[in-house]
């Protein structure tokens, strides 16, 4: 199986493993934001749960991984696991 190469164009979000899938190749990433609010102007905290693929399947729960936009590898999975941040 070819080893899949960092992309350095498109989206680059680092957050923390939340679930692993069934196939043990693709991973839940849950990243937090903070938004301004428009009314209040006090900060809001937004999460997003992505899926990633998990080329190597090195990724536990609570690691804390980068993950990279790539071609669609399914209908709801288009990023990559690029690194582990210790």
């Amino acid at each position: 199986m070819a080893e899949i190469i960092e992309n350095t164009k498109g989206q680059s979000y680092s957050g923390v493993v939340v679930s692993i899938g069934d196939g043990n190749r693709t991973v839940i990433v849950e990243i937090i934001r903070y938004v301004e609010s428009k009314l209040y102007k006090k900060k809001v905290k937004k999460t997003s749960r992505i899926m990633a693929h998990d080329a190597n399947a090195s990724c536990a729960l609570r690691d804390k991984v980068k993950i990279n936009s790539t071609r669609p590898l399914s209908k709801r999975k288009k990023f990559i696991v690029v690194a582990k941040i210790d």
